[in-house]
């Protein structure tokens, strides 16, 4: 369902996945991950015995199917690997530069800078550490 448009009023979008605004951190005070970002890739101690069902494409698609919503909105994700969607609903899941939840890019954000992934993009990565070494 996640590859099927939506109609809503007057538009019709072309897939059930949006990139949405960053909301909050959820890494620790370090940079780990939380139980917040459990589904990441699937490597997860999510209490699930099917390891297909342990992963964002399976609850993305069952919370679609059961009419919990009509989109799924993609944060952080989105700046860790802005194909994301394209990857997912091609079903190359393997070339996915999934999100580490290190936390790089709200500190960005908290510099009033332009926000991006201080782990797969040089460019971000050296924007935050011109930040880091002013301090």
């Amino acid at each position: 369902m996640l590859a099927e448009p939506l109609k809503i009023g007057d538009k019709t979008a072309p897939n059930r996945i949006v990139n949405q605004p960053m909301e909050c951190n959820d890494a620790d005070e370090v940079g780990n991950p939380t139980e917040l970002t459990f589904l990441r890739d699937g490597k997860n101690d999510l209490k699930e015995p099917d390891p297909g069902k342990k992963n964002f494409l399976y609850w993305a698609e069952k919370n679609i199917q059961q009419g919990l919503c009509d989109l799924v909105g993609i944060g952080r994700q989105s700046l860790a690997d802005p194909l994301f969607a394209k990857k997912i609903l091609g079903g190359k899941y393997a070339e996915v530069n999934y999100c580490l939840a290190c936390g790089g890019c709200s500190l960005l954000l908290g510099h009033q800078a332009q926000a991006g992934c201080v782990v797969y993009f040089d460019f971000y990565k050296k924007r935050l550490q011109e930040f880091q070494r002013k301090k």
